[in-house]
């Protein structure tokens, strides 16, 4: 993002919402919150290539933006459709950001109107591809989390209806597999033992019929004293410390739509 310009800083309704005057507002809450105020309208506007206002919010790692800026009330921001570089800011906060930054995505800001979904996402895959390992434990914690998401765990099936150039983009990043075979395949073994403690079904067939063999590595699992199924019951039971603190945290909030 270019230096910004100088502008008033305090942005009145007599103030034209030019780029100048929206870039220099969204590196601090109380400034967008004002510039908002003054132009109720600017709330939709983005910043090009860069995503809209969360996603540089979740680009720049700004958790008590996202926080207040999900918060507010009448903003009804629903960060399922927002974006940084061209990405769902979940996906690209799985793929870059750091843990705080998904906690307060998928925790903090559980209770708003338009909770973060993780089904039909890709920011499994993201995180996998990327090595953000304590990402993938968190992301893995949320979805055995009450509902116990499967789909989310496995990563399959594909979401239905998807277009032709989306299917392309999954095969060209090689997401076009179970979540199983994902992470085998970049040989991030420990994203597969991280899956299979979460519950990942090593059985789970990819488009061509073929499955993955990970039987060494429950072998190895179990030799460390048979510790597989006691690690899946504690990354669920590290969820459900999770949201339960959230609870403490935020009354009448739900967890789930």
């Amino acid at each position: 993002m270019s230096a910004p310009t100088a502008v008033p800083p305090n942005p009145t309704s007599a103030d034209v919402v030019t780029p100048a005057l929206l870039h220099s507002c969204v590196d601090s809450f109380p400034a967008y919150h004002d510039l908002i105020t003054a132009h109720p309208h600017a709330l939709a506007y983005g910043l090009g290539h860069t995503g809209d206002v969360l996603g540089w919010a979740v680009i720049r790692g700004d958790c008590e933006f996202i926080r207040r800026m999900l918060h507010e009330p009448g903003w009804d921001i629903d960060p399922n459709t927002c974006e940084a570089f061209h990405r769902p800011v979940i996906e690209y906060a799985a793929a870059h950001a750091k843990e705080d930054v998904l906690r307060c995505l998928l925790v903090e800001c559980a209770d708003i109107v338009h909770p973060v979904r993780l089904r039909g996402t890709n920011a499994v895959r993201a995180a996998i591809g990327q090595r953000k390992n304590e990402n993938l434990k968190l992301l893995l914690e949320y979805a055995t989390e009450g509902r116990n998401d499967r789909l989310v765990v496995n990563g399959w099936p594909l979401r239905k209806g998807l277009q032709g150039w989306e299917m392309e983009e999954l095969e060209s990043k090689g997401w076009d597999v179970p979540n199983l075979h994902f992470a085998v395949r970049e040989g991030n073994m420990h994203a597969v033992k991280t899956l299979l403690q979460a519950g990942a079904d090593a059985s789970v067939e990819d488009l061509k019929g073929q499955t993955v063999d990970v039987s060494e590595i429950l072998r190895e699992l179990r030799l460390e004293g048979n510790q597989s199924h006691n690690w899946s019951a504690d990354i669920i039971n590290r969820g459900r410390l999770l949201f339960r603190n959230k609870f403490k945290m935020s009354s009448g909030g739900r967890l789930f739509s």
